[in-house]
């Protein structure tokens, strides 16, 4: 039975996205998607043009469907922090949705994020943006301390890219009983990672110890002639 073009499209998506993660974008060959999509060849250059677009493709999917769940969080009627929270769920149901995803972009960064073009990077900056306004809610309702986004989101993603990339470490480390990952699940992580986000994002007021020793003495004086 012929494919329908969407279906197709589908089927070349998928297939690269095993041949990426598998052998990075210089290993994988058009060759070995187009037969794990069971596809003539040619149909790849027809619907993505080069490997490298079909590879830019996948990126994009990613980042367009983080930049819409992304805004979703920021604009709802949440607090801050559970806005947070929420974010971090949806970086890691990402990773844990596509597995393909974490040695992909660990090879990306390693190779000096040469295929991420400025239409790419534009929509992994709308991931960052929305980042940004929870951030700033957060300021302004004295709940956060001032943040920078980009510092802010690579501190959430990295954590959860290495964590989906090293499972098979983790599963190496078990079964020579050197160390006990059992208690490393999916979920204690993201607990975890949570708490560390919200301690660290937290709003601390300035207390007399911390202040600086012009503003402590000027205080001083103030109050010796009250």
């Amino acid at each position: 039975m012929k494919r329908a073009a969407g279906e197709t499209r589908g089927a070349i998506l998928a297939a690269a996205t095993t041949e990426f993660a598998a052998h990075g974008f210089a290993g994988a060959s058009v060759d070995g998607i187009a037969a794990r999509a069971r596809v003539n060849k040619a149909m790849i250059y027809y619907h993505f043009k080069s490997k490298k677009g079909l590879y830019v493709e996948i990126l994009r999917d990613v980042f367009r469907f983080m930049g819409a769940r992304t805004a979703d969080i920021a604009a709802s009627d949440r607090e801050p922090g559970p806005k947070i929270e929420a974010f971090i769920d949806a970086l890691n149901d990402m990773a844990a949705s596509r597995p393909y995803m974490p040695p992909i972009m660990m090879r990306e960064m390693a190779e000096g994020a040469i295929r991420l073009d400025a239409n790419t990077l534009r929509l992994m900056a709308g991931i960052f943006n929305n980042l940004r306004l929870i951030l700033e809610e957060g300021a302004r309702k004295g709940v956060f301390r001032p943040a920078n986004p980009l510092l802010t989101y690579f501190t959430f993603i990295g954590p959860i890219i290495f964590f989906r990339a090293t499972a098979p470490l983790r599963a190496a480390l078990e079964k020579s009983h050197l160390v006990d990952t059992r208690v490393v699940e999916a979920a204690t992580f993201v607990a975890h990672l949570k708490a560390a986000a919200l301690t660290v994002l937290a709003y601390r007021a300035p207390s007399a110890a911390r202040q600086p020793a012009h503003r402590r003495s000027r205080s001083t004086r103030s109050g010796d002639h009250a």
